[in-house]
């Protein structure tokens, strides 16, 4: 089986066709500072635009975005699925490192990627553009890179060699670390920059000692955090009172493609459908 698309996806490209018929180009509502020493500024959409973007035309198409973030190490995995409701499907998978330089913490390089990796897919997936192109920011890059005339400046004093990280002091610390916001404190007290010479091996402690959080986390849950509970699903599908109503409400939720009760979700929002259609039936007899 293909991990791209349904066997079938005549339906769904019909309706992706009309939808970007109607898809409004995301608002470009946040700027960057790029290049060298921020001398270029980049305007972009960001993730709430994007999805706002897409969510006023899709829905009419019988069309909905599920964006599900996979495991994967050192960097942030998300996989974008646009789905018919036919029940084809298209996805999208993208892979964004994570932030190593130091200037924030592991959450927050946690969240900044899987923030991009679903703001690059979703565009890629649907079509929306999000970025102005780089023309400039090329060629402002190609002026300010040409060599320099040199001058008379004097060498700079020699930086005193960094301190070495004791590990075993370290790894004593980690061991205490029991939950998400001990794991940040610790990790901000020992934050070192790429090039110092304990950086792998610091990196990879906080690295096993985030995953051991993380699974203790989805143990005492019971459920994976991404899987909605069936009875919540059930619960908004019956709170809609349109077709409209139901698809944007399956949107919302996101319901992943391997969630354990998928096809009692499926069945659930066909019965909805059927019963909507119905009373709509009735009232324009």
């Amino acid at each position: 089986m293909c991990d791209t698309h349904s066997e079938q996806i005549n339906e769904l490209a019909k309706a992706l066709a009309a939808a970007q018929g109607e898809l409004e180009p995301a608002e470009k509502n946040s700027t960057a500072a790029v290049g060298k020493e921020g001398k270029l500024k980049r305007k972009y959409a960001d993730l709430t635009a994007m999805i706002d973007a897409v969510r006023k035309v899709l829905p009419k198409h019988g069309l909905s975005i599920a964006q599900i973030v996979l495991p994967s190490e050192g960097v942030a995995h998300v996989r974008t699925m646009l789905m018919h409701e036919s029940g084809q499907w298209l996805a999208s998978e993208c892979r964004m490192p994570y932030d190593n330089t130091g200037s924030k913490n592991a959450i927050q390089s946690m969240g900044s990627a899987i923030t991009y990796a679903r703001r690059y897919s979703l565009s890629a997936l649907v079509g929306v553009v999000a970025d102005d192109d780089d023309d400039g920011e090329g060629a402002w890059r190609r002026d300010d890179d040409r060599e320099q005339p040199r001058r008379n400046v004097p060498e700079p004093a020699p930086q005193p060699k960094p301190e070495r990280v004791d590990l075993a002091a370290l790894a004593k610390e980690l061991s205490e670390v029991r939950d998400c916001a001990g794991f940040v404190a610790c990790y901000n007290r020992h934050r070192i920059t790429e090039g110092h010479p304990d950086y792998e091996a610091v990196k990879n402690m906080f690295g096993k000692k985030r995953r051991e959080i993380e699974a203790k986390a989805e143990a005492e849950a019971g459920t994976p955090p991404e899987f909605v509970p069936l009875d919540a699903v059930i619960a908004a599908f019956e709170a809609a009172e349109t077709v409209t109503a139901l698809k944007e409400a399956a949107t919302r939720l996101g319901i992943p493609e391997n969630h354990p009760d998928s096809g009692a979700i499926y069945a659930a929002y066909r019965e909805r459908q059927r019963k909507i259609e119905a009373q709509d039936k009735e009232c324009a007899a």
